[in-house]
């Protein structure tokens, strides 16, 4: 800390290092026909079966069929992950009313994986990746800037707006070419070794007030544009895969709005309400991306776009809605909370209800704003500071 003028100032600096390492193998498993059930007599009548009937212990008895092992060299892959970073941050006071908070994270991140191609073939392809990154602006790593500036307009009312960069990158199981089967599917679900991370330029402007300790009512509208946004493709060949891909651009707007507040006003004199406060809120996020279809259909939107080398695009408009009430009784933490969402899109409409939630756990407000990383729900994530 130190000060400029009658005004505190902060500056924090700081590094880290991440690193992994994993190995991975699957063995598979599968039932074959052994060359008895072709000089059977009965061969007709038995390869017509139901799969119930045709798999019954009896004809495994009388070794028409076997368990075989179908284990391939994409099987297995071999990785590794490093990610060391370095950050600077400032907090500046300016006068009685704003404040500013900003900085910058630099990672230089990369991932290694060494396996073969996906497939059966007994002389398989090697496959090494080595994801160095080149920053979208030709760095030689993820420069990652933030700045946050918060205006007091009142003692208990602030507007805050904020502007940052954060990178999502794709998972080892992404970038391995190892696939297993999906009945959900009915394809291959496979890895990418092609995949790009994707860099998000975020944006939001939100007022909030303060009605006392843990009480807020806040509106605010948001923008993200995700550059390289990865998503999933089937390819239909002699197995049909689904696999993760890199589509052009992506945006996600919206706006949000939350209310949490004690209910202790419902009767001042009943001072047990006080424990207890109900929160509240809603989104409406719009989202868009920009397809490369080329001569495969995406995975559950292939009414968007065509075929080709025709580029599509897809649209989806949300409504997120959620409420709950929580507080403290004989010590512990109680809660209730429900969530309400409902997804309009150009070719399909959903609509999904989450189930009431009790436990001992303190109630969270907060948003129920999705993290829109276009298919990348799960993967590293990184923000300007640590």
């Amino acid at each position: 800390p130190f000060s400029i003028g009658d005004a505190k100032q902060a500056l924090g600096i700081g590094g880290s290092y991440l690193a992994k390492d994993r190995t991975f193998n699957a063995r598979n498993m599968g039932i074959a026909a052994s060359n008895d059930i072709y000089f059977n007599p009965d061969y007709y009548e038995i390869v017509v079966l139901p799969v119930g009937e045709l798999l019954s212990p009896a004809y495994f008895a009388d070794s028409l069929f076997y368990i075989d092992e179908i284990t391939n060299p994409s099987d297995f892959y071999a990785a590794t992950q490093t990610n060391k970073a370095v950050y600077a941050m400032l907090d500046n006071k300016i006068g009685n009313k704003l404040r500013v908070v900003w900085g910058a994270r630099a990672e230089f991140f990369n991932q290694t994986i060494s396996s073969f191609e996906f497939g059966a073939s007994t002389t398989p392809t090697p496959v090494e990746v080595d994801t160095k990154e080149t920053d979208s602006v030709g760095l030689k790593f993820d420069l990652l800037p933030s700045v946050n500036i918060t205006y007091a307009a009142t003692e208990k009312t602030n507007i805050r707006v904020s502007a940052y960069k954060t990178v999502a990158r794709p998972e080892l199981r992404e970038l391995a070419p190892f696939g297993y089967y999906d009945i959900e599917t009915n394809s291959s679900i496979t890895g990418n070794p092609s995949l790009l991370a994707t860099n998000i330029y975020n944006g939001d402007v939100k007022v909030e007030h303060f009605f006392g300790a843990g009480q807020v009512i806040s509106a605010g509208v948001f923008y993200k544009k995700f550059i390289d946004p990865i998503g999933q493709r089937f390819y239909f060949g002699t197995v049909r895969e689904l696999k993760p891909i890199n589509d052009s651009l992506a945006t996600v707007y919206g706006a949000e709005f939350e209310l949490r507040k004690n209910l202790g006003f419902i009767a001042r004199e009943v001072k047990f309400l006080e424990r207890f406060t109900f929160n509240t809120n809603l989104a409406l996020i719009n989202s868009n991306t920009l397809l490369h279809v080329a001569d495969t259909a995406i995975a559950g939107a292939a009414v968007f776009g065509g075929y080709g080398g025709a580029k599509g695009a897809v649209s989806s408009d949300s409504t997120v809605v959620g409420g709950g009430v929580g507080g403290a009784m004989f010590g512990a933490g109680v809660g209730a909370g429900a969530a309400f969402a409902l997804n309009r899109s150009a070719g399909a409409r959903e609509i999904a209800t989450s189930a009431l939630k009790f436990g001992k756990s303190k109630m969270q407000g907060g948003f129920f704003k999705p993290r829109h990383v276009a298919g990348q729900e799960d993967g590293p994530q990184s923000f300007g500071f640590l």
